[in-house]
């Protein structure tokens, strides 16, 4: 139940070891009341309005962050090892459930994570348990790689530790490239995963509802003087993908689709580097 100060969810009185159970062994599965989202997407994907798509992607919170919200008491759950993993195991079968559901169209399927408070592991009272918590990432992470699926590791929160999202070991890097571009692009840790061959998801397009003074084109140029000097620019192109920025879920149709339009022209730009045209 929503907790009546601060943020999240507290655990009904008495119901801490039912929670925890279900938690560890309970059936994991969405229902169109709490994801109505998903299911309008396989309809969509089965009526054939995504027939060009070369991948489906499916996505949910990850386990640090849902662990942040969730309280016995005045307890945050992400302190407490048992309760850490206990979440982690039931992401983890969630995320499998979301997946095999979308195997069924025989596309690659990624699977990202959610993980906005990724950024909180660098202060207290959440430091202590830095260490455990992109351990309890990484074994959601490892079993879905294990099931044949890339996995993203998407963070979007001011201060982003990419240490720690590289340290998960994800197939790709999401992040808020419209504020963050050349922060990352400097970083150590993110310069010897693009190196490495891994997948970044740019978020280049700001979901603005007046998009109109956008010019696809210097945000192109502006990734392109970011990411010259990291190593061989086409190289990194071929393993670029240039998405929005969080937010789309407030935007209009009308603006939503005005996003996508930009981030469509950015990539092709993209795509000609990758091809050194």
């Amino acid at each position: 139940m929503p907790r009546t100060t601060g943020y999240g969810y507290r655990i009904k009185p008495g119901l801490l070891r039912v929670c925890s159970h279900e938690l560890h062994e309970g059936i994991a599965t969405l229902d169109e009341h709490s994801a109505a989202g998903f299911f309008a997407f396989e309809q969509a994907v089965e009526a054939g309005v995504f027939n060009r798509a070369q991948a489906l992607k499916g996505q949910l919170v990850g386990p640090i962050t849902l662990a942040c919200h969730l309280f016995d008491g005045e307890h945050v759950f992400v302190l407490n090892q048992e309760y850490l993993t206990a979440v982690s195991r039931s992401i983890a079968r969630l995320a499998l459930w979301q997946v095999q559901r979308l195997q069924q169209w025989n596309v690659p399927v990624f699977c990202f994570l959610d993980e906005p408070c990724l950024a909180l592991l660098a202060h207290d009272p959440f430091k202590h348990m830095a260490v455990l918590a992109v351990e309890a990432l990484r074994d959601v992470v490892t079993t879905l790689q294990a099931a044949g699926v890339l996995v993203g590791i998407h963070c979007c929160a001011g201060q982003t530790s990419f240490q720690a999202m590289c340290q998960v070991a994800p197939d790709i890097l999401s992040f808020d490239a419209y504020q963050d571009m050349e922060t990352f692009c400097a970083d150590p840790y993110a310069r010897t995963f693009i190196n490495e061959g891994g997948l970044v998801a740019f978020g280049l397009v700001p979901t603005s509802s007046d998009l109109s003074r956008l010019d696809p084109t210097t945000v192109f140029t502006r990734w392109l003087l970011a990411c010259t000097d990291i190593g061989d620019v086409s190289q990194l192109a071929a393993h670029t993908v240039i998405t929005a920025t969080c937010g789309l879920g407030l935007l209009s149709l009308a603006q939503a689709e005005s996003t996508f339009h930009s981030a469509q022209h950015i990539a092709a730009l993209v795509k000609k580097v990758a091809l050194n045209t």
